[in-house]
């Protein structure tokens, strides 16, 4: 492979310790390219600069312009419930993520192959073995409302975030805590982390959906369980604002014209919220142009009709057994229950080609850092049934939770259908999705919501492009969404030093560690991985879904 060396090396006497290393990874085989790509692009490496060490030649980087326009054009998107509050740091449903990232946006974004991309940040760069990052704010952009961004915008943003009643949390505890946060100058801002965090940029993108740049004048609800100033404004610096909030019916948004990106080709988003199977009808009988996401019934229906567009994630249902209560504080039970499950036939029943088998750890096969070679958990009903046996726990009954949401119920009466084959009776019961999300997370204060105050449960948790918020949101001990209450000294080590692993190949051994340890524990079963599926009219051109739930309208068009 040719290498220009005078410019990489010219790069090199400026770069980092981590650029560093990944490059002396790629020269030694030890990386291929979409995982140089992919990991330099989360050092704040430009693009161009990946290409050249890649390929010998700059890559060409698409830049966000507007696209040729006709006439006025109206875009009838179909969206999942937005169930909780649609105020950004309070965000914990899927559905919310749609309305709220259209008037939106966060410092980067991860593309479907998770390589970073700048949107409110231009650059960014690590300091001081990753434990510092430093981003630069574009310039020039500017609120809905007509005000400038700045560094003060950001900075105000992001300490709001790690205030106790926000979700964002949910990334953030363990890697980034109040004060952390600071200016450096009106277009500067740095992150001091806890502890060094080679992922951190992805935490300021929309896997951490609550991190929408807000102006600094901002204010969450005094009532959390209400509406605030951005449910009826959505004052963002994103490329549709919002028109009217239409409460249940609804969203409708009109193009920014004077976005930083340039105006968009679609003039009008007419948001309608629409139940699953609706969707697909609505999608089918033409109308509706775009569907936000659909399940594997949905893809079968619309076969013929419209463009299915699957895109293979780490999107999973955490299953979780409250640890600390009978019977799930013995972990013979909980291995039991998993050993019940025969995952194939539940991955295929359930999503068909569009599944994973999982092997209870949200460590998904598509990451690079995942070891294979863990061998895979089959179901065993012997050995289930002789540890429950061990335990002392026969002619157990249990209560099985979930909402009405895709799959999910089915999948909860295939749990309580296998736990029948080794002497459990497992009733289920199933919430509304308003009902399961009413409420607030570990540690913010309000009442527990359900599908966290459940002892024996399951919620869906969307694609990240790298685990971190399955790590230390569900798993690390003291979690805001730890549904589980897994408390393991171990395993947070395990997670600190994985954090903080500069290489792949450090990154594989800490993986494979907490692989072991969750087999070996069993707080939750991840029995499988299922595709983001959005389907859309053969006349919607250019829309890639992103794996997780935002509708991301840069460069589509319709016509």
């Amino acid at each position: 492979m040719r290498y220009p060396k005078e410019k990489i090396e010219q790069y090199r006497r400026n770069a980092g310790e981590l650029e560093n290393e990944l490059i002396d990874e790629y020269k030694g085989g030890n990386l291929t390219r979409r995982e140089l790509i992919k990991r330099g692009s989360v050092l704040g490496m430009s693009l161009p600069f990946l290409g050249l060490l890649a390929d010998g030649a700059p890559a060409a980087v698409a830049r966000p312009q507007a696209a040729v326009r006709r006439t006025a054009t109206t875009l009838r998107f179909g969206g999942v419930i937005p169930d909780g509050s649609l105020e950004p740091p309070l965000l914990q449903s899927l559905g919310a993520i749609g309305p709220t990232h259209l008037a939106g946006e966060q410092l980067v974004f991860a593309d479907k192959n998770s390589v970073l991309r700048p949107r409110l940040a231009t650059s960014w760069k690590s300091s001081r073995g990753a434990k510092s990052w430093t981003f630069r704010i574009r310039q020039g952009v500017k609120f809905h409302d007509g005000t400038p961004l700045s560094a003060d915008d950001v900075v105000a943003t992001f300490n709001r975030l790690l205030t106790k009643n926000s979700q964002a949390l949910s990334s953030y505890n363990g890697v980034l805590s109040a004060g952390g946060v600071h200016k450096v100058d009106d277009h500067t801002i740095r992150f001091d982390l806890d502890a060094p965090n080679g992922f951190f940029p992805y935490l300021t993108g929309q896997m951490t959906y609550q991190a929408i740049i807000l102006p600094k004048s901002y204010q969450l609800p005094s009532d959390l369980s209400k509406p605030g100033e951005f449910t009826s404004k959505m004052n963002g610096t994103g490329p549709f604002m919002l028109k009217e909030n239409r409460g249940a019916a609804g969203f409708t948004f009109v193009s920014n014209p004077s976005y930083w990106g340039g105006k968009p080709a679609i003039d009008t988003v007419a948001y309608s919220i629409l139940e699953d199977q609706a969707r697909v009808t609505a999608l089918q009988s033409g109308q509706i142009d775009l569907a936000h996401q659909i399940s594997y019934q949905g893809a079968q229906q619309l076969t013929g009709h419209a463009n299915v567009i699957p895109l293979q994630t780490a999107n999973h249902r955490y299953l979780n057994m409250n640890v600390n209560v009978k019977p799930f504080n013995d972990a013979r039970v909980r291995k039991a229950i998993a050993l019940a499950l025969n995952r194939p036939d539940i991955a295929q029943g359930l999503w068909g080609k569009y599944a994973q088998v999982g092997n209870d750890s949200p460590l998904w096969p598509g990451y690079a850092f995942t070891d294979k070679s863990v061998p895979q958990r089959h179901q065993d009903i012997a050995q289930a049934k002789a540890l429950l046996r061990a335990a002392g726990a026969t002619n157990l009954k249990l209560t099985l939770t979930c909402y009405r949401s895709f799959e999910m119920p089915d999948y909860a009466q295939r749990v309580a259908q296998a736990l029948k084959k080794i002497g459990i009776n497992c009733q289920v019961k199933v919430y509304t999705s308003a009902q399961y999300f009413d409420g607030v997370s570990f540690g913010a204060a309000g009442k527990l919501a359900p599908w966290l105050g459940t002892n024996f449960g399951i919620v869906d948790y969307g694609h990240r492009p790298v685990p971190l918020t399955y790590l230390n949101a569900a798993l690390r001990s003291g979690g805001v969404w730890n549904a589980a209450r897994y408390h393991s000294k171990t395993f947070d080590r395990m997670i600190g030093h994985f954090q903080s692993a500069a290489s792949l190949v450090d990154q594989r051994k800490y993986a494979r560690q907490m692989e072991l340890q969750l087999l070996k524990d069993t707080p939750a079963i991840y029995s499988f991985y299922y595709n983001f599926i959005a389907a859309a009219s053969p006349k919607v051109h250019g829309y890639v879904p992103d794996g997780i739930a935002v509708v991301n309208l840069r460069g589509v068009t319709i016509g």
